[in-house]
């Protein structure tokens, strides 16, 4: 059984056919001049034809280096988020930008403060045992560290979600961060350096 090719729209070809063409021209510029980009017959795929060793490496090079200033930052991003003893275990380099990742409730209220959010709201019912009372707490130190992320670094924290905590997958609760671009990292690590003793 054959699959017939999938028609684009034509401003849509041409939009993948001058993607295609820049992406080679890159390659030559960059000195890697064996794998071609072919426009698929599936869809608005680009594949690279045969990449040999040192193509590859030259590729992962070239990568790496437009991604160095994002490395530096979150490398910087990580340094100072020990000293302040928080635990962002996630924080990481990904699709050009800094995945700040899981974090526990309390590391989060820490960062909220940290970040200038009001003790008194981030701590209150901290200690609470009860399972919605917990899950309050949860949701508004969700909603001040998201508050007093933005008051720093003038975008929001767009992925931000609580996880409650759960009986069947024996997860403590904790809040997903999500990730930010290099300039909203910058911000962060420097409002997170100002808070330093």
């Amino acid at each position: 059984m054959s699959t017939l090719p999938i028609t684009l729209p034509s401003s849509d070809r041409a939009a993948l056919v001058t993607a295609a063409h820049e992406l080679r021209s890159a390659l030559h510029q960059a000195g890697i001049n064996g794998p071609s980009p072919v426009i698929g017959l599936h869809g608005a795929l680009i594949g690279l034809s045969a990449v040999n060793a040192r193509e590859a490496a030259e590729l992962t090079r070239l990568i790496r280096k437009g991604l160095r200033e994002a490395f530096k930052v979150a490398r910087r991003l990580r340094e100072v988020v020990l000293a302040h003893d928080l635990d962002l275990p996630d924080l990481k380099v990904d699709g050009g930008r800094i995945m700040l990742g899981e974090v526990s409730v309390p590391t989060a209220a820490q960062l909220a403060i940290l970040l200038g959010a009001p003790r008194e709201e981030v701590e209150a019912g901290a200690d609470a045992t009860e399972c919605a009372a917990r899950w309050a707490h949860q949701v508004r130190v969700r909603d001040l560290l998201s508050d007093s992320y933005e008051a720093i670094a003038e975008c929001i924290l767009a992925d931000v979600y609580a996880h409650p905590d759960c009986i069947r997958c024996n997860h403590e609760p904790s809040i997903e961060l999500g990730s930010i671009d290099v300039e909203a990292a910058r911000r962060l690590l420097a409002a997170l350096r100002a808070a330093l003793p």
